[in-house]
């Protein structure tokens, strides 16, 4: 059953910066085999500068997705499950291929003004988040789709950066033999979403250049088996499109954060050994969402965060699960920042070129008593700017007609048919 719980935001959204996290699957409770001690990520001073400032990015893409699903819905759900995290991956991988204007464009849409940093940054998330939480399955993996019809080829300093980085895959397909190269871009991405996203792609264009993937996964426990099947009762879920029946779940009392200002509730729901959180924010009765998006900035969202006090909470939850399907273009156009997307220098490749992107993105997320199971790709697609013209041999051995023009006038200077030679 999908749920209108929109002011859920992605349990991915915030791992960096608010840790949200992801479900269990039915086999070993153990996970990695213990639950590995709470411990924090230890980050050099420039690249902890870095996370820092993707706090506000992950917040921001978040809230303009959001209130772009809500211009644009056309009477689709509005359910929206979104992945920064992913997002951001496949922006910084990007911005490493472009070149001094196209970096800093995507650098202050990131917030980072250190492209290193930031590296450092993606390679320490894509090490150190698994081993998070011994109770936690989390993967992020990273892969670029080079279409060899193009006879292009990566520089060697990006393919170096993407490797050292991001542990990218490197794969050289013909985008031409479309039919083989879908199914392999979409057997890699069901491959590390444990087949959540199985058929994400739905097109491989032959004029494309390249194309880039971030995958992440994240399938985790609450902690100290917060839920409990025996206590889920069928209640009213009042959502934006009216009440509905829904799987309601009912916590343990627990060692939580919560704040509630008046018009606001904020409070965290572990997972594991306390390394994620769930964290939600809950609009009074009288409180709409849609104006909580509108006017909630990254600042407010900190000092909500910053007041929470420790508490003996009990929580009711709705079980839910939603799929979302997003073009990230449509919001980068809608919100101002072409720059990232249009007419961008392409230092990728050995010989600098001019091109533009396109980038899209699904998620998938199932919340049980168990805990949350969640995944996310993220696709950059690199366009040519000039006209892609496919190979192909023509052999005139047979009867033909011509026509000599003049290309400004179209005057016709010479005309005919050549039947015998």
């Amino acid at each position: 059953m999908n749920i209108n719980f929109s002011i859920f935001i992605s349990p991915i959204s915030f791992l960096m910066a608010f840790c949200l996290g992801s479900c269990s699957s039915d086999n070993d409770m153990e996970r990695n085999g213990h639950n590995t001690p709470l411990t924090p990520i230890e980050l050099k001073s420039e690249t902890r500068r870095a996370a820092d400032d993707l706090r506000d990015f992950y917040l921001s893409f978040t809230y303009d997705m959001i209130r772009y699903a809500d211009a644009n819905s056309n009477g689709a759900s509005s359910n929206v499950v979104l992945s920064p995290l992913s997002a951001s991956m496949v922006f910084a991988m990007v911005a490493n291929g472009l070149d001094d204007n196209g970096a800093k464009a995507y650098a202050d849409y990131l917030g980072c003004k250190n492209l290193n940093a930031l590296n450092d940054l993606c390679s320490v998330l894509i090490s150190k988040l698994p081993k998070a939480d011994g109770m936690v399955k989390l993967s992020l993996a990273n892969s670029i789709w080079v279409n060899s019809a193009q006879n292009i080829t990566l520089s060697k300093e990006y393919t170096s950066t993407l490797n050292t980085f991001f542990k990218s895959e490197l794969f050289y397909h013909d985008f031409t033999k479309d039919t083989s190269t879908l199914k392999e871009m979409n057997n890699w991405c069901a491959r590390n979403t444990n087949n959540l996203i199985p058929s994400f792609v739905e097109e491989v264009k032959a004029e494309s250049l390249a194309v880039l993937f971030n995958t992440l996964y994240f399938d985790g426990f609450w902690k100290d088996g917060l839920f409990e099947p025996k206590d889920t009762k069928t209640e009213l879920f009042h959502g934006k499109e009216g009440n509905t029946k829904v799987e309601m779940m009912k916590s343990k009392e627990y060692t939580g954060t919560h704040v509630d200002n008046g018009e606001l509730e904020l409070f965290s729901i572990p997972f594991g050994n306390s390394a994620f959180n769930m964290t939600i924010l809950l609009p009074n009765q009288d409180e709409s969402v849609e104006r909580v998006v509108n006017t909630l900035t990254p600042d407010l969202f900190k000092d909500l965060q910053t007041s929470a006090e420790t508490k003996f909470l009990t929580i009711e939850f709705p079980k839910f699960s939603v799929k979302s399907k997003f073009e990230i273009n449509d919001m980068l156009i809608a919100t101002g920042r072409k720059e990232l997307i249009d007419n961008l220098g392409l230092t990728m490749f050995p010989t600098e070129r001019r091109g533009s992107l396109i980038y899209s993105q699904g998620t998938s997320l199932t919340v049980t008593e168990k805990g949350a199971e969640a995944a996310a790709v993220t696709e950059g697609e690199i366009m040519d700017s000039a006209p892609f013209f496919p190979s192909h041999k023509v052999k005139v051995d047979r009867s033909f007609l011509f026509f000599i023009t003049e290309y400004s006038t179209g005057a016709m200077i010479l005309s005919g048919r050549i039947s015998d030679i």
